[in-house]
């Protein structure tokens, strides 16, 4: 059995159709390097957080949507190849390299305990497809980024404090009048042009039950259309 190799450094197994990884190879404590590249991989056992002598890990050519969140508890680790994989983490992330994937995985492990989620100055562009699985969040920091569309956060229902502050955001769609829990919502350092800062001043309930309003009135508008239509 592979967790029996205790004292195993490097371990390669690239190039072997190998579809599954047992949670024994957390057991692997001495491990440095694992090569795993090309094979059929479709996730990484949780257990590999438990490698703390891992420098190396090579997951590339295979079908992974997602590393392990605990990944980052391998301290020594310092290079990861994730080259060639289906992956959920946003392509600049992966593409700042082995420390920057490591402190987002980080944050969305801390998140899945603590229902705050922190990912600051990470060059994002746009929101995370993964985080938006997060339903339970109920903190939420995008603060120095490049994000300009915020819309699709509108499925965090239980977010209670939003910060977004200095990123590309010219306007709050209005799908976030979804979010009637939100309590604090921080927005400095950002083009915005609507809600009219004098809304935004007002604080979060405010800004929500704006978008609500403002929604609720095209829809409105467009109903009285097609009315108007239907009686031509």
């Amino acid at each position: 059995e592979i967790g029996l190799l205790t004292r195993i450094v490097s371990l390669k197994l690239a190039s072997n159709k190998i579809y599954t990884l047992p949670d024994a190879l957390g057991r692997l404590v001495s491990l440095q390097m694992c090569f795993l590249e090309e094979n059929d991989l479709k996730t990484i056992p949780q257990s590999m957080q438990q490698c703390s002598a891992l420098k190396v890990l090579d997951v590339s050519r295979n079908k992974i949507a997602m590393l392990p969140t605990g990944l980052w508890r391998c301290r020594k680790l310092n290079k990861i190849n994730v080259y060639d994989n289906p992956m959920k983490l946003p392509k600049e992330v992966v593409a700042q390299g082995s420390a920057v994937i490591l402190t987002m995985l980080k944050a969305l492990n801390i998140a899945e305990k603590e229902n705050a989620l922190r990912l600051g100055s990470l060059q994002l562009v746009a929101i995370p497809e993964y985080i938006l699985q997060l339903t339970s969040v109920t903190e939420l920091a995008l603060d120095d980024n490049k994000i300009t569309d915020v819309g699709e956060l509108h499925v965090l229902h239980n977010l209670a404090t939003l910060s977004i502050e200095h990123n590309k955001i010219v306007k709050l769609p209005l799908s976030l009048a979804t979010l009637t829990a939100l309590t604090e919502l921080r927005t400095e350092g950002n083009p915005l042009v609507s809600p009219p800062d004098e809304v935004i001043q007002l604080g979060a309930a405010k800004v929500v039950r704006y978008l609500g309003e403002k929604r609720s009135l095209i829809t409105e508008n467009v109903r009285d259309l097609y009315s108007a239509f239907d009686e031509d």
